[in-house]
């Protein structure tokens, strides 16, 4: 239990569920279609970020297993095997059989983002991220809490992760 909380303490919290929809996506090409439609028809924020820190944090966690995760501090680092060996593949089972992340889940801070940014500039990059990760057959980092991830389990955890996200904001048409 200690091991856990030492773990959340530096990292940014997600603000929990308030009223999402139901979303989910199958394909990973089918995300950037729900982006435009969002971009085009507007949105309700139901969470804390907007479409820009939405498309930047997705574009972020797909770039990780092709580009390599960010080096964690040392107080955190030495845990990440901890939690690989004991709660990892448990909790990825969890969420690839659900189709559901926890919320409030914590995130690396660096992958959140301040509002205000250009909306063009993240949706093109999440795009890119799209498009260069449903091309990519590999090899692929490992994930510091889950460790060696397949393709299939990859982009699930994927699709996962972006209706997570996108369904907190609501279009308005």
């Amino acid at each position: 239990m200690h091991v856990l909380v030492l773990l959340v303490l530096p990292f940014q919290h997600l603000e929990p569920d308030m009223g999402n929809r139901s979303l989910s996506f199958s394909d990973l090409r089918q995300v950037m279609p729900e982006v435009y439609r969002l971009r085009d028809e507007g949105y309700t924020q139901t969470g804390s970020w907007d479409l820009v820190q939405t498309c930047e944090h997705l574009a972020d966690w797909m770039s990780f297993p092709l580009d390599g995760f960010p080096k964690q501090p040392w107080f955190i680092a030495w845990m990440f095997p901890i939690m690989r060996l004991t709660i990892g593949k448990s909790s990825l089972r969890k969420i690839l059989t659900t189709g559901e992340m926890g919320k409030g889940m914590p995130t690396m801070p660096e992958t959140v983002y301040k509002a205000g940014g250009s909306l063009d500039k993240a949706i093109e990059r999440l795009a890119k991220s799209v498009e260069r990760l449903a091309d990519s057959q590999g090899p692929f980092y490992p994930s510091p809490v889950f460790g060696k991830l397949d393709k299939e389990e990859l982009v699930l955890l994927q699709l996962v992760h972006c209706s997570h996200h996108l369904a907190l904001l609501n279009p308005k048409r």
